[in-house]
């Protein structure tokens, strides 16, 4: 059999600018805009508001905004960039039309901003993949949005995408985001997570096609791979290193990388899980307290309603419920120990 055709899909432009994805893409951005006052004075004036964008976006005369910038404890510190309202907008029309592109060329196991995976769903997996081995390997990126190289990314883009006007507005949005020029992304847009997802799938496809590693799986540029002996994962390491810095211009963060027996459990998005026990991580315990304390101050002063409250507690219970129930007995949310 010949080599596979790529197929380049057509039209992305004219569907990205259509004022029927122009209009979902507002009303995305509108429900995770928090009603804040630059996107309430955008819904006043939707209409001409979308017009304009659409004719700058058609005239190429386009050009985002600067960024709000705040800084979070989450535990470690992040600087979060948020892009005015409009420039958001633009981001949820760009991803609408090349998501259906790029998601089905992803592999199985990749769960971050993906319909149908999630974080919970990335535990349960590494759950069922520790009861098929013995030891893993767990890494994640250094500085990962920061160090996103521009050019690799658009090549990638660029593989699947040949329509000039999508990869223009591509770069302006890169461009408005680096941390220096040509490289990194801000970290709190749509856009840098959707990119983010897809920048590490050279990584996924040479560790699953070209290796056939069976039990791989990564949430953003959280990646842990699991085997049978501590020896063959030294080996993947210095594959996942090598493959990192030549290809996609990466190094790994040394102060999380670990080598470890599955009994000893293996710390991951929020838990600690063992192969047959999944439990809350005590700095996600603590974080939960904290953000459950501050809710409960926020409904005192009335800066929250009561319903709001009540859905972060609904929120919070989901999420311990998802662990094992002897956290709920032990109240380990709360920091006691169990007994």
């Amino acid at each position: 059999m010949g080599k596979k055709r790529r197929i380049i899909p057509t039209g992305l432009w004219e569907r990205l600018v259509s004022r029927e994805n122009l209009e979902a893409a507002f009303r995305k951005a509108f429900r995770g805009s928090g009603r804040g006052r630059e996107a309430c004075r955008f819904h006043l004036q939707q209409e001409g508001e979308l017009l304009r964008l659409g004719e700058e976006l058609v005239s190429g005369s386009y050009r985002p905004g600067p960024f709000r910038k705040f800084v979070i404890q989450d535990p470690k510190r992040r600087v979060i960039s948020v892009a005015p309202f409009r420039d958001r907008v633009v981001h949820h029309a760009l991803v609408a039309v090349l998501e259906p592109v790029f998601e089905p060329s992803m592999i199985y196991d990749t769960y971050a901003n993906r319909v149908g995976k999630g974080m919970h769903k990335a535990v349960g997996r590494a759950q069922a993949f520790l009861r098929k081995s013995r030891y893993h390997l767990k890494v994640d990126v250094e500085s990962y949005f920061a160090s996103v190289d521009h050019s690799i990314l658009r090549k990638m883009v660029g593989r699947k995408v040949a329509e000039d006007s999508v990869l223009d507005l591509l770069d302006k949005i890169l461009a408005a985001g680096g941390e220096a020029p040509g490289i990194g992304m801000p970290i709190g847009n749509l856009t840098s997570q959707f990119f983010g997802n897809l920048y590490l799938s050279p990584l996924d496809h040479h560790l699953k096609d070209d290796l056939g590693l069976p039990f791989y799986l990564r949430y953003m540029d959280d990646m842990v791979a699991f085997g049978d002996s501590a020896l063959a994962m030294r080996h993947l390491l210095e594959t996942v290193e090598a493959f990192l810095g030549e290809v996609l211009r990466l190094r790994l963060k040394p102060s999380v990388t670990r080598i470890h027996g599955n009994i000893h459990g293996l710390p991951f998005l929020g838990f600690r899980i063992y192969p047959g026990l999944l439990r809350l991580s005590a700095p996600n315990r603590r974080r939960m307290l904290k953000g459950l304390k501050e809710r409960e101050k926020a409904c005192k002063t009335g800066n929250i309603t009561e319903t709001q409250y009540e859905d972060g507690l609904r929120s919070v219970f989901a999420h311990m419920a998802f662990a094992d129930t002897f956290m709920l007995r032990s109240r380990g949310l709360f920091g006691e120990k169990a007994h």
